[in-house]
């Protein structure tokens, strides 16, 4: 629920975050002045949802140093709902051949390539449209980038479907209580879902400290400085096996939006 505080300790205020210290540097320009481009979201630090039903998180930033955790907790900066299709299976594809999907939609309302048009009207969105006939053919993504409080760059949490309606659940919470989903710290951890052979994990969503005066202003500030970045680096479409990562992906047929 949005209105539970996580029992976990809570995050201290923003003034300890790393963010506090860039004494009102433009985060997305001291990127673009150092790379010579725009940010991607392979520049981000990328979070893997585990397999098998596993609980523990696995991340892996640019420079090489992994970690695993049991939750994830910082302020969330923007979340992205994008779509992709492939007519091929992935097993038909080629070791090299061009993994791109054949629509795909940055938005998840209207996609580009073929068929293309309005994603909520189209047959491949539909439930039991996939060739298995549970899930969809069209495969549906949400997207969070999440700053931790020892980081200047936010990290990046892909979920599945079945993770888009608890993360709805959470969002819409908060909304009720007028909280912008950064105006507050998040806890993300990791749910076991199934019976038998059949085990995922879906992220599960808990509101932590509210941040008010000096801290909302902080965060707020921030948010506007690397938002178009952010908003830019989700266009392009991913690769078939970004999409593809984790149980969780596999096993989109098991839960509706």
């Amino acid at each position: 629920m949005a209105t539970k505080k996580t029992t976990a300790v809570e995050l201290a205020a923003l003034s300890e975050f790393r963010i506090a210290t860039l004494g009102g540097q433009n985060v997305r320009q001291i990127v673009e002045a150092n790379t010579g481009g725009a940010i991607t979201l392979g520049d981000l630090t990328q979070v893997t949802i585990p397999s098998g039903g596993s609980t523990t998180f696995e991340i892996a930033n640019p420079i090489g140093e992994d970690e695993d955790v049991k939750s994830i907790e910082g302020v969330l900066i923007y979340w992205n709902d994008r779509r992709s299709y492939w007519q091929r299976d992935l097993d038909d594809l080629v070791e090299d051949e061009d993994r791109s999907p054949d629509c795909f939609s940055a938005n998840a309302v209207e996609g580009v390539g073929s068929p293309g048009g309005d994603c909520r009207t189209c047959p491949l969105a539909a439930w039991g449209s996939a060739k298995d006939g549970g899930g969809q053919a069209c495969k549906a993504q949400r997207l969070f980038f999440l700053l931790r409080p020892g980081s200047i760059m936010p990290i990046v949490l892909r979920g599945a479907p079945t993770s888009i309606a608890p993360s709805k659940k959470y969002l819409f919470g908060l909304a009720s209580e007028m909280t912008p989903y950064w105006g507050i710290t998040t806890k993300i951890s990791l749910v076991k879902q199934g019976t038998g052979a059949i085990k995922y994990a879906t992220l599960d969503f808990a509101a932590g400290t509210p941040l008010h005066g000096g801290d909302l202003a902080l965060i707020e500030s921030y948010r506007n400085d690397l938002l178009p970045a952010l908003e830019a680096s989700t266009i392009n479409p991913p690769a078939r096996s970004v999409v593809c990562n984790g149980d969780e992906v596999d096993q989109e047929n098991l839960t509706e939006l």
